[in-house]
Parts: structure tokens; sequence; C-alpha cells
């Protein structure tokens, strides 16, 4: 899962947030679809572009349902989106969570001393994190501590969209790790543990249920 993804990432099997939210947009619009199904099979994605589209997910339930289906694995940046469904069924030896952010990168500044080399890098005064993430040496005393922050902030508002749409997930499940899709079910990240026909079970009796409602 990305945003703005290129054709040759297309091909490699890469999913862009805005292929999600336009498909979601058309079954809004079809007259013709009752419900929606959301078939997750992804270990996550970029930071980038995820709350906008768990978004979408959560402000389309309001018009039809939508039940993600998390088969293989549905982790990171693609709970994220499921977690705004109106329920959440997986596979019960699938995998699912690992709710948390996280940001990496390479440093070679040792490397890069024991072959005598050392980088030079200039940024002004004011402007002291400019370098923050260069290769070239380890991150300052302050580059740390903002990255640390601006982590946490990412982090805030994934954890803060999951516990505002599944009640009963708490932050102990919410560190990072991975479930079995029983064990979600356990912890309250899904609903239901089934198949990809339960979840389209699911959805229809959820249609059904709401056109017997508007027609009393």
């Amino acid at each position: 899962l990305a945003q703005d993804t290129t054709g040759s990432d297309r091909k490699l099997g890469m999913i862009d947030y805005e292929q999600v939210t336009s498909e979601l947009d058309k079954a809004m619009s079809d007259p013709n679809v009752r419900a929606v199904v959301l078939d997750i099979n992804s270990p996550g994605g970029s930071a980038i572009g995820a709350p906008e589209a768990a978004q979408a997910v959560r402000d389309g339930r309001q018009t039809k349902p939508v039940i993600a289906y998390i088969g293989e694995i549905g982790a990171s940046a693609a709970y994220y989106l499921a977690a705004g469904a109106s329920a959440i069924v997986a596979q019960a030896s699938g995998m699912v969570g690992s709710i948390g952010t996280r940001i990496e990168f390479l440093d070679f500044g040792n490397a890069l001393a024991a072959m005598g080399i050392t980088p030079h890098i200039f940024t002004p005064a004011a402007s002291d994190l400019k370098a923050a993430g260069t290769p070239m040496r380890a991150p300052t005393a302050a580059e740390t501590n903002w990255f640390q922050s601006h982590i946490e902030s990412i982090n805030a508002n994934f954890t803060g969209f999951v516990k505002a749409n599944r009640k009963k997930v708490g932050m102990e499940s919410m560190r990072g790790q991975v479930f079995t899709g029983e064990q979600a079910l356990q912890n309250g990240l899904v609903d239901f543990t089934g198949n990809m026909a339960t979840a389209r079970k699911l959805a229809t009796q959820l249609a059904d249920y709401l056109t017997t409602r508007k027609n009393k």
C-alpha cells in the first residue's frame, strides 16, 4: 500500500491508496451495490495516505455496510484501513495487527570512517534538522529527539483511529505485534473469524437489515 504508485509498482503487486478510495467511491454511488467487502491481503505500507484511505472506509460505512475480510495477512497500514469498516472478518490462521509505526534508515558513518572518509554536511543554524536521516553519520541528539517526536505523532493518529473505531482494542494490543486471526478476535481487533464466504454473508445480512429497517 502506498500513495502515488507508478505503473511498475502496480505490476509488482503494490496497491495505491487512491485505487482503494476510487473503487470505494464507485461502489458507494452504484445503486446496484448494497454492501462492500474489502478483500485485504497486505503486510502494510506507507503511512502517507493511510489516514485518508482509512477515513474514506469509515465515511463509506455511513452509506453502505463495509466489511473488511483479512485472509493471509492484514497488518500495519492494511489494518488501519480495515479498522474503519463496519465489521472485520479474519481467517483464523491469518496474521492481523502490527498496529504501530516506524522510521528507519542506514548509518554508514562507521563504515566511511573505516575507509578514511569523513563527510561534511553544512546546514543553516536555524535549520539544524535539515540533514536529519542522512546515511553519512549517526543522528545528532536533536535529530533523534525530532524523529521520536515525529513517529509518536504519526503513531498517535493510527492508534487513535483504531481506538475510536474498535472500542475493545486496548493499548496492550497496539504495541506493534501481530496476532493470529483467532488471537485478534480475542483481543477485539476483529469481529469474526471465517473465510470470504463468511464476510460476504455478513455483508448481505447487514444490507438486508438496513433495507428492512428503512422500509419500516
